[in-house]
């Protein structure tokens, strides 16, 4: 299998131009993103039937790779939820992700019902104040009752 001449340049143009991945965690995925772009061309080729009737990949079916593969890197984050080096980096994405399931707001006593089982009072307390330092809640107090409000969506 071989890629079109002007196939080449457009990936060798492609590979110069990368920026390095901002996350540590994504720069193995980096060092061998040009063979996950070439290696889905050839499924993409093989399945529109392209390299029964020759050998060569063209600059479109490419260019197509390339996007599934800038989608996927848009997503990645996604497979390191959960994963971190201490309780408060774990319980990060859990405690979103409930705070969200009840529409943004919760009151502190129920959120903390809700985890008991996965930690102490203190490791509660760590993953709110992580939460609450990196941006993603705040906390304020109605009624005499402490709610967390989850204040921001986007990954960053």
């Amino acid at each position: 299998v071989m890629i079109s001449p002007e196939g080449e340049n457009y990936f060798d143009m492609w590979y110069r131009d990368r920026e390095p991945p901002q996350d540590e965690r994504f720069g193995s995925f980096y060092e061998r993103e040009h063979d996950h772009v070439i290696k889905i061309a050839i499924l993409l080729s093989a399945a529109k039937g392209d390299l029964f009737s020759g050998n060569v990949i063209g600059l479109e079916v490419l260019q197509e790779a390339m996007m599934i593969v800038e989608k996927l890197k848009k997503t990645m984050h996604l497979a390191y939820e959960g994963i971190g080096e201490h309780d408060a980096a774990r319980g990060y994405d859990r405690v979103l992700a409930q705070i969200k399931a009840v529409g943004g707001e919760i009151e502190h006593s129920l959120l903390l019902r809700k985890n008991y089982y996965h930690w102490d009072t203190d490791g509660f307390k760590r993953v709110m104040n992580l939460l609450e330092e990196t941006g993603r809640i705040k906390s304020e107090y109605k009624k005499n009752r402490r709610i967390y409000k989850l204040i921001r969506e986007r990954r960053d």
